[in-house]
């Protein structure tokens, strides 16, 4: 709030905000450096507005107490120290992306205009949630899951990767925080320009990075996707987040046979690991995508 008067008498009008929205003026009959009214010629009065970020104190734009709180911003030189966390997770917004398109100027259902749609609305989440929680954008990559082209009315889900520093609050930090925003209707997930369609509680879903082993041949999820296979349990619990089936097999190991390091594999053999070796193995993005359960993917 900038003016603050007790008597309905008193007016402000004409008001202007300068190009960067840092700055405000008006005219008013009521003196607001001596808190008494004028009884002649009305004023005209300016107020800085402090625009900042109070969540994250290493934003070049940080303030503890800003009037406006707006997205983060950092230097090079800021950017938080790098860590070993990474978590994909699942997001699923509301929306018709066909009705959507049909709303752009001259849009003639080219591939690369619904290429650059594709951009552009991605770009829009990332943005959504860098600002919300005040993580670097550097940190953080949003791709569709399934293929854009098979994305169905309010069913537009897109996986969010959050790696390096976005976790400098420890690993799975940025899924509870997502968590926990969609739980409370007044959080600030809830003013963003797309996020606020999200439709579904965030989960930590991901598919192998691994490709399944089948009859001589290999294939990855994008393949067993475009092939149709997701209603066979061995390829949907490969790839629960292309096939959807994220309750069911996120935080399960892969069923099917892989190829890893040009060897024929599976998760039982990790059974026969030492602990210590176990965990070694498991920090090995393309061994915890696979064998979700027995490296604790959902709880580390």
């Amino acid at each position: 709030m900038i003016t603050e008067t007790n008597d309905r008498d008193y007016d402000d009008f004409y008001p202007s905000i300068s190009h960067n929205g840092d700055v405000m003026a008006w005219t008013s009959d009521f003196n607001y450096i001596t808190n008494a009214s004028i009884t002649s010629t009305n004023q005209i009065f300016a107020a800085k507005i402090t625009m900042g970020r109070s969540r994250a104190s290493t934003a070049s734009n940080y303030h503890p107490e800003p009037d406006v709180e707006v997205c983060c911003e950092w230097d090079d030189d800021s950017l938080p120290e790098d860590t070993a966390c990474v978590e994909d997770i699942m997001l699923q917004f509301s929306g018709d992306p066909n009705e959507m398109k049909s709303g752009i100027a001259f849009y003639e259902g080219s591939e690369e205009e619904d290429e650059k749609w594709l951009n552009d609305y991605l770009a829009q989440i990332r943005e959504d949630i860098s600002c919300n929680l005040a993580i670097p954008k550097q940190y953080l990559t949003v791709s569709s899951s399934p293929e854009a082209s098979n994305w169905e009315e309010d069913e537009i889900r897109v996986t969010l990767s959050a790696g390096s520093s976005s976790n400098i609050m420890g690993c799975n930090s940025v899924f509870s925080d997502l968590q926990t925003q969609y739980l409370d209707p007044t959080s600030s997930l809830w003013k963003m320009y797309l996020a606020k369609t999200m439709n579904n509680m965030p989960q930590l879903c991901i598919d192998s990075r691994l490709a399944v082993s089948y009859q001589g041949s290999s294939y990855n999820c994008r393949q067993i996707f475009k092939l149709d296979q997701c209603s066979v349990p061995v390829a949907s619990s490969h790839c629960p987040l292309s096939c959807g089936s994220c309750d069911q097999y996120a935080c399960e190991d892969s069923l099917a046979p892989v190829i890893y390091q040009g060897v024929s594999s599976d998760c039982t053999l990790l059974s026969e690991l030492s602990p210590r070796d176990l965990t070694r193995v498991c920090q090995r993005p393309l061994v915890s995508s696979t064998c979700r359960a027995t490296c604790g993917y959902c709880s580390s």
